[in-house]
């Protein structure tokens, strides 16, 4: 009897991740974070929209205790079916107002991934009624978190969420608003991304909505200044994704091209560059 006890009051601190997908080579920020979120020794469980990225994994993957497991619709479709039958029987209220909601959004979007994301968070949600979880957590703010919405409608589980870049901008309003309102709490990396949330929400929100900047540890790197005058030019490296949104023209080229940076003459690139060809120093 005390053994199960245990059992149950640990599995009711359980955190449930939901990512877009995992593990993702350039989502490192969402790594460490989980990685640090166990440290401090809670436990987790990681639950994908999307099937594993085929790109190569990071290294620190490997110290990632929790278990992952994928919603996709995608190879799974009897087993999410079955899912959401179980749901619609033990909930039927629940399932038909929620999906009422997913088809009023299609109407409004003109797209229908909000049906899609109804069914993964049934899926989920079937889940979550038998292993149960505390909390969830959603990082970026459209798809990880409509599907931790509708999970929340579902089964009463309470969410927050991580709010980045374009999930933000090129989320409609009248859509993010009440992913924001539902939540308990709403983080965001930038005080320029927090007061445009604040925007659109009610003011009685305003307070859920949190700016807590990106970091490093910087105990991880280990940094040994050369001894004596060095007459080679500093070397800036750049660890990214080179795609045109995160505009590396403006930050990597100035210097370069104008001497800046201490004078600066070399550049080094290391990442996933999908436009590559086009990103060379001028």
């Amino acid at each position: 009897m005390r053994e199960e006890h245990v059992c149950r009051t640990d599995q009711k601190r359980i955190i449930g991740y939901i990512v877009k997908a995992w593990p993702r080579l350039s989502e490192t920020f969402i790594l460490n974070e989980i990685i640090a979120v166990e440290q401090r020794g809670v436990p987790l469980r990681i639950f994908s929209v999307k099937e594993p990225d085929p790109a190569p994994a990071h290294a620190k993957v490997g110290e990632v205790r929790a278990p992952a497991a994928y919603i996709s619709l995608l190879g799974h479709w009897r087993p999410a079916l079955l899912a959401n039958l179980r749901v619609l029987s033990r909930h039927p209220g629940r399932y038909g107002q929620t999906l009422w909601e997913a088809t009023v959004r299609v109407i409004r979007s003109r797209r229908f991934a909000a049906i899609r994301r109804f069914f993964q968070a049934a899926y989920l949600a079937d889940t979550l009624l038998r292993q149960p979880v505390a909390h969830l957590h959603a990082h970026f703010a459209n798809t990880p978190t409509l599907v931790a919405m509708f999970a929340h409608q579902l089964t009463g589980i309470p969410y927050t969420f991580t709010a980045h870049a374009k999930d933000i901008y090129l989320s409609r309003p009248d859509l993010l608003r009440p992913k924001v309102e539902r939540a308990q709490a709403v983080v965001t990396c930038t005080e320029h991304n927090r007061q445009y949330l604040l925007t659109h929400v009610s003011p009685a929100h305003d307070a859920k909505v949190h700016c807590i900047y990106h970091g490093l540890d910087l105990s991880q790197f280990k940094f040994q200044p050369t001894r004596g005058p060095d007459l080679r030019p500093p070397m800036i490296l750049s660890v990214a994704r080179l795609v045109e949104k995160k505009d590396s023209t403006t930050c990597l080229w100035p210097p370069i091209s104008s001497g800046g940076a201490g004078g600066a003459s070399a550049w080094r690139s290391s990442g996933m560059a999908p436009c590559a060809r086009a990103w060379k120093p001028r």
